[in-house]
């Protein structure tokens, strides 16, 4: 289990989980408390791995669903995407990316669902892609094109097509286009002269159209020559 403490505290505070294998002496807690002030990590709390994977993943379950420390949650999170073998580990990050009463949980548990299975990441994915964080709604969209196939292909398409926030539409555009550069060619040229704050989906489409060799998108770019730097550059990899 990991080691929480403060870096603003003395090295008492510095603890471990009572699972953990080892313990550390004052000497190591005062070491840890001066490396950390020395980064500048100033009240931050922080985590320290002393056993990387020998907790059973029922135990790593029952932490991410009751573990008040953000930090210790994103530990959990990350030890359990590292099971991808492991079925109790993926139940554990659906429960997690679908209910987890935090955001940024939700957001770590849909992106690690990423390198599972898709019959156990996806029915998680498709309910995160729906969640009312637009962060969490990017991580799922980026899973799904790690997860790959028609079903994460239909529900990238759902996010490119419906999602409120223009960096989840962005995103989903890039994932359409890997998992189907010559499929995508139509969303590509769309999201060359989609309007966007900061214009992050006109960039995404640039981005794509590099895996798309096609006439068609030789046009879109140089018709925003003018307006996208980063089109110019990509234009002679699409020719």
């Amino acid at each position: 289990m990991p080691i929480v403490g403060s870096a603003t505290t003395s090295p008492s505070s510095v603890t471990r989980s009572p699972a953990s294998e080892a313990a550390l002496s004052r000497a190591d807690r005062q070491a840890i408390v001066e490396i950390l002030r020395a980064a500048g990590y100033g009240t931050k709390h922080f985590i320290i791995d002393t056993a990387k994977s020998g907790q059973p993943t029922r135990w790593l379950d029952t932490q991410l669903a009751r573990d008040p420390n953000l930090w210790n949650r994103s530990w959990v999170v990350e030890q359990l995407g590292r099971r991808t073998s492991d079925s109790a580990a993926a139940v554990a990050l659906a429960r997690a990316a679908r209910s987890a009463d935090h955001y940024r949980v939700r957001a770590e548990a849909s992106f690690a669902l990423g390198d599972f299975p898709a019959p156990l990441a996806l029915p998680a994915l498709e309910a995160a892609a729906r969640d009312t964080s637009a962060a969490v709604r990017e991580a799922a969209v980026l899973a799904l094109g790690s997860v790959g196939g028609d079903r994460a292909r239909t529900l990238a398409l759902a996010s490119w097509k419906a999602d409120s926030s223009y960096e989840v539409r962005a995103r989903a555009l890039s994932v359409l286009a890997r998992l189907d550069s010559l499929g995508s060619k139509d969303l590509v040229l769309a999201g060359l002269t989609t309007p966007s704050y900061r214009n992050v989906i006109q960039t995404a489409a640039i981005s794509a159209a590099a895996s798309v060799s096609d006439s068609a998108i030789v046009n879109g770019l140089e018709k925003i020559l003018g307006d996208q730097e980063l089109a110019a550059k990509v234009k002679p990899f699409v020719d």
